[in-house]
């Protein structure tokens, strides 16, 4: 029976020796494949998480309103539990008199306006010098002056919020004096600060703007995020923790201030040690 021919170039046909240079860059090629492939198996590392720390949940501020003056409270707008905003009158002083002396200053400001521009009109039909009218041009800078001075003192008889936040109690009625002149306490709750005291194990892993879930004690149990605001760059011996703080967002008053709480911290890699020169 006569052969079969193979083709021209079949694997089955006899094959070339490969010389020594070829080789090596046959095992460099597939060498570099083989890196090729591992790279785009491996998955991105994931980000590390601390475990549970335990946290506390404060208002971000916790101040006494005071006046500058003293004085009678004549009126306390806002009671306990009341929400209040940065700005707003919340109580006032009696200032009978004060509100007097600013309306005589004001009807002496409006009558030197009047003055002014009869003096002013003279002056251009050539009745009065210039002197005269300057004189005149003062006198009203004069008033002008007492009547804004007037508004200041009766100002600082309104005692105003400096933030948004919520009365905790009141420390003065109506009828009583502002001595010591302190009158309402407020929190601010939105946002909260969070503190927690973090094992030194992890100093150097957690950063300003870093994120964290916070999960209070009491509530819904779901975890929310915060975002760290200062972290303590000592390391307390007794105990082996730094500080850590944290605001979490609290826009409706959902978290209250005073809870108990546990934090997990998205650890970065630490900050490698600056080389010398």
């Amino acid at each position: 029976m006569q052969g079969v021919r193979q083709p021209r170039g079949a694997l089955s046909g006899r094959l070339r020796p490969m010389g020594p240079g070829s080789a090596g860059a046959f095992r460099a090629l597939a060498g570099a494949f083989g890196l090729l492939g591992v790279l785009v198996a491996l998955p991105p590392a994931a980000a590390e998480t601390s475990e549970a720390v335990e946290c506390l949940i404060e208002p971000k501020h916790r101040l006494r309103l005071a006046t500058p003056v003293e004085g009678r409270v004549e009126e306390i707008l806002v009671d306990r539990g009341d929400r209040v905003h940065a700005g707003q009158v919340v109580a006032v002083l009696e200032s009978g008199v004060e509100r007097a002396t600013l309306r005589v200053d004001e009807a002496r400001v409006e009558f030197g306006r009047r003055r002014l521009e009869r003096h002013e009109e003279m002056f251009r039909e050539a009745v009065i010098s210039e002197g005269k009218l300057d004189l005149v041009r003062e006198e009203q800078r004069v008033a002008e002056l007492e009547r804004d001075r007037s508004r200041a003192i009766l100002e600082r008889r309104r005692i105003r919020s400096p933030v948004d936040g919520v009365v905790v109690r009141r420390l003065l009625e109506p009828g009583e004096f502002a001595d010591p002149p302190e009158i309402l306490e407020i929190a601010q709750i939105d946002p909260l600060r969070v503190e927690a005291f973090v094992p030194a194990a992890h100093f150097g892993h957690i950063r300003e703007g870093d994120h964290a879930a916070v999960r209070p004690e009491l509530g819904d149990g779901e975890a929310r995020e915060a975002v760290v605001v200062a972290v303590d760059p000592l390391v307390d011996p007794a105990s082996g923790t730094f500080g850590v703080r944290l605001e979490l967002p609290n826009a409706a008053h959902e978290v209250p201030a005073g809870l108990k709480c546990q934090v997990r911290f998205e650890l970065a890699p630490a900050a490698a040690p600056a080389s010398g020169p």
